[in-house]
């Protein structure tokens, strides 16, 4: 859970420069290689420990019961970490990334 709380902090500390990178390739490009590639390295990281430790003890210890009342747990509250707005977010970051050989090309043509 600690990780949870933490990789939400991360992905907020990844994601609040994109907004003021627009226009700065050069910004873009430094900010690229840093706080998006420690934002990937610890999610990556926390997924191997979760698919490694955390899931295969859960297959072994959760009954058919205990997953069906997480599932009517999740659809009557939600996920607080996803809402529309992280969703938007998040839809700007994927696209800004994917631009982002685009914006370099332009700053080195420049």
């Amino acid at each position: 859970l600690r990780e949870h709380a933490a990789l939400g902090a991360t992905g907020k500390k990844a994601a609040d420069p994109v907004g003021g990178l627009r226009e700065d390739a050069v910004a873009a490009s430094v900010w690229a290689k840093t706080e998006a590639a420690e934002f990937l390295r610890f999610n990556l990281s926390h997924l191997d420990r979760e698919e490694e430790t955390f899931f295969p003890l859960v297959e072994q210890t959760m009954s058919d019961d205990d997953w069906a009342e997480i599932d009517r747990q999740i659809a009557a509250s939600g996920n607080p970490d996803f809402g529309a707005d992280t969703a938007k977010r998040f839809e700007y970051l994927l696209d800004y990334i994917a631009n982002l050989d685009r914006l370099n090309d332009v700053s080195r043509a420049g």
